[in-house]
């Protein structure tokens, strides 16, 4: 039996729970088994996030200067580079991806950190020629506030890499959301965050939680776990049943929030979104609904291929 590790988000310096205090399971890829919870955060956690990173940018960050924000950078690559073991472990039981490359890539991503921490203190600006003689133009780049960085399940430590350090290194602040089917290696490296000394007054927040729904991604999660159980023994019709109310509930609880978070943000500051606000919501629900519907009556209709258990696995 599989002991369940519970995680929190790391939100303004701090280590917390959902605010609705609802969480997800995280399933190892190696035995379908959950292996560890971690909260699902609520449209006010998602808030609390955004405030904290944009009074962290107001307050000090962007006004740092870019030497002493290269030197949180480097503390950082040096946190990735002594535990790049560490990483690559949960990685690769949170994700399925083999631990030599976890563990390598943990290690050289340090690398990505290191060379925007070298490009800090060398942002430069442009003199723009023009036609009229009395008149001079220049360039000069700033940072923009707080940057929304969301980040898939396949290649964690590497695709939060590419966004976070330049962002950082130019005087930005960042909220993370991890991927709902794979969040703990964020997790985790947000304790390395904090170790560096980033987070002191920073507030780089990251928040792992479900934004945008279920998707086809969350379709194939229940799937697999679906046909998981079939395989493993269960009853073909407890197992579409369970699927069912699984699916069902993160319908239920993900996306009507999505739908109605998608509206208020259109109709409140960019009109033209509220269409788009409908198009993503309707996708999510027919993703979902796939699930709920056609997939597990295709399982009925061929019953013979699922109702291997282990017994007659053995035959082959």
């Amino acid at each position: 039996m599989t002991k369940i590790q519970n995680f929190k988000m790391y939100i303004d310096g701090q280590w917390v729970d959902s605010e609705t205090g609802r969480t997800i399971e995280t399933l190892n890829p190696e035995n379908n088994e959950v292996w560890a919870t971690v909260p699902e955060a609520s449209a006010k956690d998602v808030d609390r996030a955004v405030k904290a990173a944009q009074n962290a940018f107001e307050v000090s960050w962007a006004n740092l200067h870019p030497r002493d924000r290269a030197k949180y950078l480097r503390s950082l690559a040096n946190q990735l580079r002594d535990n790049a073991e560490h990483l690559g472990t949960i990685e690769t039981k949170d994700t399925g991806k083999i631990f030599r490359e976890t563990k390598t890539q943990a290690n050289y991503i340090a690398e990505y950190y290191d060379y925007f921490a070298g490009l800090a203190d060398k942002v430069e600006g442009t003199v723009v020629p023009i036609d009229k003689p009395d008149m001079q133009v220049t360039t000069t780049r700033i940072p923009i506030g707080v940057v929304a960085a969301i980040i898939p399940w396949n290649s964690q430590m590497l695709l939060t890499a590419v966004k976070l350090a330049p962002a950082l290194a130019m005087g930005n602040t960042v909220v993370i959301k991890a991927s709902e089917l794979a969040p703990v290696t964020l997790l985790e490296f947000a304790k390395l965050v904090e170790k560096s000394g980033v987070n002191l007054d920073i507030g780089t927040a990251l928040v792992s939680s479900i934004v945008i729904g279920i998707g086809v991604d969350y379709s194939i999660h229940y799937l697999s776990r679906m046909f998981s159980e079939i395989t493993q023994g269960a009853d073909l019709q407890d197992a579409i049943a369970s699927t069912v109310r699984r699916s069902g509930k993160a319908i239920t609880s993900n996306a009507v929030t999505v739908g109605f978070g998608f509206l208020a943000l259109g109709v409140s500051e960019f009109l033209p979104l509220v269409t788009l606000s409908w198009m993503i919501w309707l996708t999510l629900n027919i993703s979902a609904l796939a699930t709920m519907i056609l997939l597990p009556a295709l399982a009925v209709t061929i019953p013979n291929v699922l109702k291997l258990g282990p017994s007659e696995n053995k035959k082959y």
